[in-house]
């Protein structure tokens, strides 16, 4: 593998342009540009979104650079789960879970029918699951599994199941962790919860099992054997287990259906945030900056119809008020979630039955505000990668990691919409996906500080104008 600064000097020599130049457009210093190609110094890991967001390197050169930065200053594998996370930060990690498996249903007359290799046991599994309607799930399976996995989230799709309990655990892998928080949080929305649980509990034939209805597929890790049980007897024993399993599990994930309660929890997990070195990924604008007369504004004719509702509202806002945001440190901004505010107003964490748009002043308020509150914002550049999940949004700070999302039901009579909150305290979950974080601001993947402030600064004039 090559180094930063072989590749830096080599890219340099390729687009033949002076190292002065680079050092004008960047405001990196010329000569330790000059001993960090001869390599007589380390690049600073502060000014490499300088060099990255300069005009001289092609795309391919510039991902080649971040992934040998990186590649230093963690290890081999950072930048594929660094990738990873940016995958599950996009709708396209939502659309490829739920693409069709294309197997058929299998026929098992026997009580007992011995799997051969992983086609037999994707079949029984796919028959198990689709052959039951209001079934209790109890399952072990692994999110790595992507053909089980994308099996079963879409027969959540399906609301085949009156009760689903899945355990899992997270690892020292950190690719395998993100995926098993935004599984978690995929499966919630489909009002089917994780849990975590780190001991296998169940004491069954086969390390990984999938119990639907009358039937049980068990399997080995690698899915290539495996049997399948028709026995009411079994499934018994495995819903009496699922009891004493619960006891020692938790689950990080939560799904609500009623904003008010979902403001409450959101309370309730603010008490406990040390204040500190809140670092931030936005793919919607929050509610920072929030004030009397923006709340009136937003609230709808019939929030407001009804006192005790409209009070709710203003409580929890009011906590936002006396919260200490002046403490967030670093926020990324996703390009495609900051145009879609200015252009509507839409404050996704509240549902369109409780607020409306904001009005473009307010808009710029908010702005405002955040330039304000943040020490470093940083917008994403869409030239290099896209978040279109618009409805998503992460925090990490000391003793906590926060993912939200919240999204209108338009089936609702009043819409309260529907919020996820997956939430941990687990330190290697923070440490890591705080990682992810600060590689957003450091990389090709946002503009710069300075350019991102001014973006932000412009589209509040315009919003002024309005």
């Amino acid at each position: 593998m090559e180094k930063f600064y072989e590749l830096l000097k080599e890219y340099i020599a390729e687009q033949g342009v002076p190292i002065y130049q680079i050092a004008k457009e960047t405001g990196i210093n010329r000569t330790l540009i000059q001993n960090v190609i001869s390599g007589k110094k380390k690049f600073p890991k502060g000014r490499l979104n300088a060099l990255l967001n300069s005009t001289y390197f092609t795309a391919e050169q510039i991902k080649s650079l971040c992934d040998a930065f990186f590649k230093e200053e963690y290890d081999e594998e950072k930048p594929a789960f660094f990738d990873y996370c940016n995958y599950c930060l996009n709708t396209k990690f939502t659309e490829d879970l739920q693409k069709n498996v294309h197997i058929s249903l299998g026929e098992y007359k026997n009580d007992a029918t011995f799997l051969n290799g992983k086609k037999d046991i994707l079949s029984a599994i796919y028959t198990t699951v689709n052959s039951s309607e209001n079934s209790i799930f109890i399952s072990d399976f692994d999110f790595n599994q992507t053909e089980i996995n994308r099996i079963v989230y879409n027969a959540c799709k399906s609301k085949k199941f009156n009760e689903f309990y899945h355990y899992t655990k997270y690892t020292d892998n950190e690719k395998d962790n993100v995926q098993i928080i935004f599984n978690s949080i995929a499966y919630a929305k489909e009002d089917c919860i994780t849990y975590i649980n780190d001991r296998k509990d169940f004491s069954l034939l086969f390390p990984e099992f999938i119990m639907c209805g009358d039937s049980t597929v068990m399997y080995d890790s690698e899915v290539e054997n495996g049997i399948i049980i028709k026995n009411a007897e079994l499934c018994d024993y495995i819903i009496h287990m699922n009891e004493k399993v619960r006891l020692n599990a938790k689950a990080d994930v939560a799904v609500f259906h009623n904003a008010f309660e979902y403001m409450y929890h959101l309370d309730v997990i603010s008490d406990k945030k040390e204040y500190s070195n809140i670092i931030s990924f936005d793919n919607h604008i929050c509610s920072v900056g929030v004030n009397r007369e923006i709340i009136d504004d937003i609230a709808t004719d019939q929030i407001k119809s009804t006192a005790q509702v409209f009070q709710q509202l203003e409580a929890h806002f009011d906590l936002l008020i006396e919260s200490p945001q002046d403490n967030i440190d670093s926020m990324v901004i996703s390009y495609e979630g900051l145009m879609d505010f200015v252009n509507t107003g839409k404050i996704y964490d509240f549902p369109s039955g409780l607020a409306k748009n904001l009005k473009p002043k307010h808009r710029a308020d908010i702005l405002s505000a955040i330039l304000k509150t943040c020490s470093n914002v940083f917008i994403s550049n869409p030239k290099y990668t896209t978040f279109d999940e618009i409805h998503l949004n992460a925090e990490a700070c000391k003793n906590q990691l926060l993912i939200s999302y919240s999204k209108d039901d338009n089936n609702s009579e009043l819409d309260l919409g529907i919020q996820v909150v997956f939430i941990s305290e687990n330190t290697e979950l923070i440490e890591s996906f705080s990682s992810y974080l600060k590689y957003t601001m450091l990389s090709e993947k946002t503009f710069t500080a300075e350019y991102s402030k001014k973006f932000i600064q412009k589209q509040i004039e315009i919003l002024q104008a309005e």
